[in-house]
């Protein structure tokens, strides 16, 4: 493989960790005034939204793959991200977007190395648990987070 395609392959990965930060980030710790967190912890109407619309859109779109079929299962998604200290409206969407980021991302970002390899059924099998690994990861995050604010 000649390098320009090894750096085109570098930089294609690297755009799309660095839009899935960008996409988390903005939608997780958007710059609110007071009264906007308190309106949104009360349910009352937020005086006004600051949230990225890209970075938004990229997360709805990206959450649609991985959100839950049912609305029970979404209620108890939604309740283990409030244990785990994650209040913010689009929680459960920023979390299903960021399972597919990372199960989408992890196996791109070892394809240059894995480049080299020279058997085809090794690279399949790094890269199937590289993708349960960046799917099951944030889930496994969420509950030690659960677990570390109840032993407090």
């Amino acid at each position: 493989m000649t390098s320009s395609v090894l750096f085109a392959v570098l930089f294609a990965v690297l755009v799309i960790v660095g839009a899935g930060l960008y996409a988390g980030i903005a939608l997780m710790r958007p710059q609110r005034s007071a009264s906007d967190r308190i309106a949104e912890f009360t349910g009352g109407p937020a005086a006004s939204t600051e949230n990225d619309p890209v970075a938004e859109r990229i997360a709805e779109r990206l959450a649609r793959l991985a959100q839950p079929d049912t609305e029970e299962d979404r209620n108890v998604l939604r309740s283990k991200l409030i244990q785990a200290g994650f209040k913010n409206r689009a929680a459960p969407q920023v979390f299903s977007a960021v399972r597919v980021a990372m199960a989408l991302t992890l196996p791109l970002l070892s394809l240059p190395l894995l480049v080299f390899v020279e058997q085809p059924l090794y690279l399949a099998a790094v890269a199937l648990i590289l993708v349960a690994f960046g799917y099951y990861a944030p889930q496994l995050y969420v509950d030690s987070m659960v677990t570390s604010r109840k032993l407090r």
